[in-house]
């Protein structure tokens, strides 16, 4: 069993080590890894209790926009031509969140995390103006660059973790409503919002109709959102 490069953080050096022990267990037997690994798993969970001590609880209004059609973007162009092309594109669209107040979370791919503090003024309605300007920014991007490329976004209300993560102790948004927003962004159709039922009755929106899903072998209601690109939205508060 071949051994990923020794991390630098306490925590993952720990479950290195662990790892490292247990990779001999045939050899060694379970008795003898048991014992020689159990400093380092007492150690390994008291860090992590005492990093998870640290974390925050928020109420946060959660955004995942991801494109579509990137990949087949990026298998039909040039790798410098993609790059300065998504990097044109993500630095209209990360402006957008911070115009409309928003809270850049990560990068993760083709996708970007953003989030709103719930106790923040009218958070709810920033993030649902970010998703449509964010709509009006590719339907710009895609009649001038003549190319086939969308975004699809779920929004989602709720409890969000904020804990420090990695060696660098990078920020990091985790928890309920970032789980459920990355799964209503999957089931957003192309050029489509969807947001959950929370985040719906927090918006001054006509009615929509609900559309139901089924999230941990649970149904959840949510709403598909129309947008109008069309429209000048950068105007806001």
């Amino acid at each position: 069993m071949s051994l990923p490069p020794k991390p630098t953080n306490e925590i993952d050096q720990l479950r290195w080590a662990i790892q490292a022990v247990e990779a001999h267990s045939e050899q060694l037997g379970p008795d003898t890894v048991a014992l020689l690994t159990a400093p380092a798993r007492y150690e390994l969970t008291q860090l992590t209790q005492q990093q998870a001590s640290h974390a925050s609880h928020e109420l946060m209004v959660v955004l995942l926009a991801d494109l579509a059609g990137f990949t087949s973007l990026a298998e039909q162009m040039d790798a410098e031509d993609v790059s300065e092309l998504m990097n044109d594109l993500w630095d209209q669209l990360d402006t957008t969140i911070i115009n409309h107040h928003g809270h850049i979370d990560k990068h993760i791919g083709d996708a970007v995390l953003a989030i709103w503090p719930v106790s923040a003024p009218q958070a709810t309605q920033h993030a649902w103006q970010t998703a449509q300007t964010m709509h009006h920014i590719l339907a710009t991007f895609r009649a001038q660059r003549q190319l086939e490329l969308d975004i699809r976004i779920g929004i989602d209300t709720g409890l969000v973790i904020l804990n420090q993560v990695g060696a660098t102790q990078e920020q990091m948004a985790l928890g309920p409503a970032v789980a459920l927003a990355t799964f209503l962004e999957r089931h957003a159709p192309t050029g489509g919002v969807l947001v959950s039922n929370t985040t719906y009755h927090n918006l001054n929106q006509p009615p929509a109709l609900p559309q139901t899903f089924i999230y941990h072998d649970e149904p959840i209601t949510a709403y598909l959102l129309e947008t109008h690109p069309q429209t000048d939205l950068n105007n806001h508060e």
